[in-house]
């Protein structure tokens, strides 16, 4: 082969070389920095910045939709933060039938439970009792949340003088309002029971 026939594939080689070590290693970096933002975000979570955690992992959500612990930290971010709760219990849904994540179960019912979705909440509340280990509902107060829907259909379906609908249905508001023109200290009590040590520390 002539000298200048063997530079070129020698150049050829050189270029392709270079190509395929920048690829790996851009590649390489992203995966790193994916890694690294799923850590942070954990971190944060753990720590109760719930809006630093969804805004890092809102993006990881979008390109791994089908990773659970994404997921989970996303979905109970959502949660934790009172905001995009439909997105929430989608997001929670899939992640509340795998065993690696129990809590799924307790956000989900959450999620429900803060859209005064009652029904729903205490499936879901039920099955995360049912289904998590002691040490875990050391965590969460499920029971006193499964209690809180209890009280709220009660008293929802009490006040027969509003207008028959479908619980989660119904507006809230002119349910308090129904109470409070009736002299009924009820609603305060129950809204006060709603409230788990997340929600009290959030400004109203």
């Amino acid at each position: 082969m002539p000298v200048v026939g063997r530079m070129k594939k020698v150049k050829f080689v050189v270029v392709i070389s270079i190509i395929s070590i920048f690829i790996i290693f851009n590649k390489g970096a992203t995966v790193y920095g994916q890694q690294n933002n799923k850590a942070q975000a954990v971190s944060l979570f753990k720590q109760g910045y719930y809006s630093g955690a969804a805004s890092l992992l809102k993006p990881l959500n979008q390109q791994f939709p089908k990773d659970a612990e994404i997921n989970f930290y996303y979905g109970a971010s959502l949660v934790n933060m009172q905001t995009n709760l439909e997105k929430a219990v989608i997001i929670l849904a899939d992640v509340s039938f795998s065993n690696d994540w129990p809590a799924a179960k307790f956000y989900l019912a959450k999620a429900y439970h803060l859209q005064y979705k009652f029904t729903e909440a205490k499936k879901y509340y039920r099955r995360f009792i049912d289904y998590s280990d002691k040490k875990t509902l050391e965590n969460y107060n499920a029971q006193i949340q499964l209690e809180a829907c209890d009280i709220a259909i009660r008293l929802i379906a009490s006040a027969t003088q509003i207008e028959s609908r479908n619980i989660e249905q119904k507006s809230l508001l002119e349910i308090e309002d129904f109470l409070l023109q009736n002299n009924s200290g009820s609603w305060q009590i129950i809204n006060n029971e709603l409230k788990s040590k997340i929600d009290k520390k959030l400004p109203h």
